[in-house]
């Protein structure tokens, strides 16, 4: 469903900087790499303010398996580590956490209201 809402904003909006919830990738990623220390090694990865920062924590990950770093290395972490963020940007958030806070918000309030009319009907 979100495939054409990625295409269409890249064709309307091409500069834009896309990202991507790292604790997404890090759903998808662990299904292959599981473990509480490769986890944290994760969330170093994705917080890593500096390139070179990046870099070390990614070399630190290398060591928790064979292979383990080049998978992470292949998800673009471009669009997920905050190190590669543009610097115009004002949000370095890595998640999607504002959003869903902000959708469970709405529908604890949604379901208050459906049930009030319910019991309104009655």
């Amino acid at each position: 469903m979100q495939k054409g809402l990625y295409s269409a904003i890249q064709e309307l909006l091409p500069e834009c900087e896309q990202r991507m919830c790292a604790r997404h990738i890090l759903a998808r990623w662990s299904q292959h790499w599981k473990g509480i220390e490769r986890r944290k090694m994760f969330w170093d990865c994705a917080i890593s303010t500096f390139e070179a920062q990046l870099r070390r924590n990614l070399d630190k990950l290398a060591l928790l398996g064979e292979g383990i770093s080049n998978s992470l290395a292949t998800l673009n972490h471009e669009r997920w580590s905050k190190a590669m963020f543009k610097t115009t940007s004002k949000c370095d958030s890595v998640d999607n956490n504002m959003a869903e806070s902000f959708n469970a918000w709405v529908l604890g309030t949604r379901l208050s209201s459906v049930c009030l009319k319910k019991l309104g009907q009655r």
